[in-house]
This record gives C-alpha cells, sequence and structure tokens, in this order.
C-alpha cells in the first residue's frame, strides 16, 4: 500500500510538478487548489498520511487547515478506541484538540 500525500497548493503548474515528483518516488498523491475544497476532502473522503500545504490558499490559509486536519486526526483516533477507553481519553483527546486549535 502506498502512502499518500495531499498536496494542497493553488498555482496549478507547482501543484503538478509536486505531484509528479511525489509520484516518481512512489507516492499517491491528491491534488486540490483551494482551501475549501481541501477542507472537503478532509472532512469527508481522503485518509492522507501528509499533507504539503500552501500558505496563502484561495478560500482558508494553511493554518486553518491545520487546526481541521489536526481536530480530525484526534477526533478519528478517538472513535477507534475501544469504549471502556473512551471516558479517560475523552478529556485527553479535547484538550489535545483545544491545543491544536489555539494554534
Amino acid at each position: 500500500m502506498k502512502n499518500k500525500i495531499l498536496v494542497i497548493e493553488d498555482d496549478r503548474a507547482i501543484s503538478e510538478l509536486l505531484c509528479m515528483n511525489l509520484t516518481i518516488a512512489g507516492y499517491e498523491t491528491v491534488a486540490t487548489y483551494d482551501g475549501i475544497e481541501a477542507q472537503r476532502l478532509l472532512l469527508w473522503n481522503e485518509d492522507a498520511d501528509l499533507a504539503v500545504v500552501d500558505i496563502m490558499l484561495p478560500g482558508k490559509d494553511g493554518f486553518a487547515l491545520m487546526k481541521c486536519w489536526n481536530f480530525l486526526y484526534g477526533l478519528k483516533k478517538f472513535l477507534k478506541e475501544p469504549a471502556v477507553q473512551r471516558e479517560f481519553s475523552q478529556s485527553k483527546i479535547f484538550r489535545q484538540i483545544s491545543r491544536a486549535i489555539r494554534f
């Protein structure tokens, strides 16, 4: 299974160059060109192992996207835990999410 890298870059030439080089290096890539589209991918259907994120994006900047990514990562991790551990982990996860959002 290849590692998946999400490339979030509004300049299509740079995005295509990054994707091409990463694909040659053996990675699976998914490209998106604005912050709103990237957020939709993160929320609904992309489980990427890494993201290459431009800071200045139309719609939503790279910093806001990383807050969203950190939140979703913590939530997915929480939902995979056994129900017995959830009560303890819930406070831990929400502290991590709070720290990520304050970034």
